[in-house]
């Protein structure tokens, strides 16, 4: 059961700070098939995400059981999962932000499987899409992991991103953290 109530204006800069932190919460399934380029590109057309007031927000096992739903829709490579994210710590929050969340963090995986050269057709496809998902197109997030995706193809450096070294941080916080609760840690 859904809790309706307005949620203080100041929990979107918390999720926000939260994500760009690194911070991470449960979610005990996760994503969509790695090669469903379709349904990548469905996500270009969700609604922008807005971070506003909403008079449904989740709280406790409904906002993991939630985001677990909402998760379903967003691709993952290879072994991807939203085990780590620790939605519990988030203790309330809108379809927005677990929609920003789930994508900014499915964004961090297909990140690190280009670097990692796993699932390589699968990621190409998927990178021509990612950009234009709704966590990807507020604030430029689109922009700076297309910055990072190019750095790597460049090839020749041995300087990682900010953008990788930070999804690599926070896989490493997840991959604790899903072990750590018996659940099988992101690939």
């Amino acid at each position: 059961m859904s809790t309706r109530r307005r949620l203080p204006p100041r929990l979107a800069a918390v999720v926000v700070v939260a994500v760009a932190a690194g911070t991470t919460a449960i979610a005990v399934a996760g994503g969509a098939a790695p090669n469903d380029v379709t349904l990548a590109g469905a996500l270009k057309d969700d609604k922008p995400i807005a971070f506003t007031p909403a008079d449904i927000a989740w709280q406790g096992s409904e906002l993991s059981q939630r985001a677990v739903t909402l998760g379903q829709r967003v691709p993952l490579p290879t072994g991807g999962n939203f085990n780590g994210i620790r939605w519990n710590d988030l203790q309330t929050a809108t379809d927005d932000d677990i929609n920003f969340i789930l994508q900014f963090n499915a964004a961090c995986q297909w990140l690190r499987a280009a670097a990692d050269q796993r699932d390589v057709e699968a990621t190409a496809a998927i990178w021509k899409l990612i950009p234009a998902w709704p966590a990807m197109r507020r604030g430029g997030n689109g922009d700076v992991f297309l910055a990072a995706l190019a750095r790597l193809s460049v090839g020749g450096t041995n300087e990682a991103s900010v953008a990788l070294t930070v999804c690599r941080e926070s896989h490493e916080r997840e991959s604790m953290y899903a072990t750590g609760h018996g659940r099988t840690p992101p690939a």
